[in-house]
């Protein structure tokens, strides 16, 4: 898909935090910010532990396979697709508690995250 890059979130259960922007504007900013001058470095630093909600478009739900310090995605899935509504593609990791919630999703069904 080009010069499209992926963006990675783990699904979260709590309660959300401000982010000031929706997930996708942040991407976009990303993308467009200068490597060479570290606005993009310094973007990506200032979102790091910000919530974002968005509803995912479902491409396809796998395995997860890496390895995480928090145990509770090791054995989860790992749900790739698109925010709703727009080209923006993600990847989403879900914690293992969930892998029969999750294991049910549809391709092309949208679904809520908060991570």
């Amino acid at each position: 898909m080009g010069d499209q890059k992926r963006s990675e979130t783990r699904a979260d259960t709590g309660p959300p935090s401000e982010s000031g922007l929706p997930l996708a504007e942040a991407v976009q900013a990303i993308r467009a910010a200068d490597i060479i001058s570290g606005s993009r470095g310094h973007l990506i630093e200032s979102l790091l532990g910000k919530s974002f909600s968005f509803e995912l478009t479902v491409k396809g739900v796998e395995r997860t396979i890496a390895m995480f310090s928090d145990p509770d995605f090791r054995n989860g899935r790992t749900v790739t697709g698109t925010i709703d509504g727009t080209a923006v593609e993600v990847s989403v990791l879900w914690p293992s508690i969930l892998n029969d919630e999750v294991d049910g999703f549809k391709r092309g069904s949208s679904y809520p995250v908060q991570g």
